[in-house]
């Protein structure tokens, strides 16, 4: 595979990543824009997987949110995520989308915004 290849894979890969994810956000908007936890969790992993370059994680999760009838609206989630409301995850994930491709995916913190 070649260099120009690759890249433009992870392009692809990113761009359906992106896609799905803002069809997860459209339909959760489209139920009325409330998270159930399960939800808050796998938007904010979503996001934080485009964040990171693993493109196809994101993927995984963004579907969760679509195919919400596998999961029971009362599912316990990390404390952490509760205070991912959807204004706030829309905002990362328009930071995201923003990001330049990564050539491979990067585990580790991801700090958003300037503080």
């Amino acid at each position: 595979m070649t260099d120009s290849n690759y890249v433009q894979q992870r392009e692809a890969k990113r761009a359906a990543a992106v896609k799905i994810t803002d069809a997860a956000f459209i339909a959760v908007r489209s139920r009325g824009g409330s998270l159930v936890p399960w939800e808050q969790q796998a938007l904010a992993e979503a996001v934080g997987a485009i964040f990171r370059g693993a493109y196809r994680l994101a993927q995984v999760f963004a579907n969760d949110v679509l195919a919400q009838e596998k999961h029971s609206p009362t599912a316990q989630i990390d404390p952490a995520f509760k205070r991912f409301d959807l204004t706030t995850l829309a905002s990362a994930f328009s930071e995201a989308r923003a990001q330049p491709v990564l050539p491979y995916p990067v585990l580790g913190p991801i700090i958003v915004g300037s503080g």
